[in-house]
């Protein structure tokens, strides 16, 4: 059997965004080659890769976050990831609370905005009433000028 990285492993996030490169260089190749030729691909993709690999770097520090924002939520509200994860079910509202945080938080990686996200959504899980005003601040921060 082949070993395995786990996701806990240190070296997780080089092999994963070094799959991610590999993989968008290859999805470039097929796009690119009926415009610019076999010749102009070779070169576009060699010169592209650090960049994918800056992508794969940057989107592993945003998964990172997201799950941050979630966690600090849960903690902020005074509850476990489970109970969070229970209190989600309970409802759709509650959920879409949840989703728009962790989505948001993809798309950031800076702490102050993970923060502010997390308490966000650590009032919603406070009071059912709040989750669709508190939606709305996350709505509002996700779509913020970086």
């Amino acid at each position: 059997m082949a070993p395995t990285l786990e996701p806990e492993h240190p070296k997780f996030g080089q092999v994963a965004g070094r799959a991610v490169a590999g993989v968008a260089a290859a999805v470039t190749v097929l796009a690119l080659t009926p415009i610019i030729g076999p010749v102009g691909v070779a070169v576009a993709t060699g010169a592209l890769v650090p960049v994918f690999e800056q992508i794969a770097a940057y989107d592993q520090r945003a998964a990172e976050n997201a799950g941050r924002a979630a966690e600090l939520g849960a903690e902020f509200a005074g509850l476990t990831p489970e109970d969070l994860a229970d209190w989600a079910k309970g409802s759709p509202q509650r959920l879409a609370l949840l989703a728009n945080v962790v989505e948001a938080a993809w798309r950031f990686t800076d702490e102050e905005k993970t923060v502010m996200l997390a308490r966000l959504l650590a009032d919603g899980v406070q009071d059912d009433a709040r989750i669709d005003i508190d939606r709305l601040f996350v709505a509002a921060i996700r779509y913020s000028v970086r």
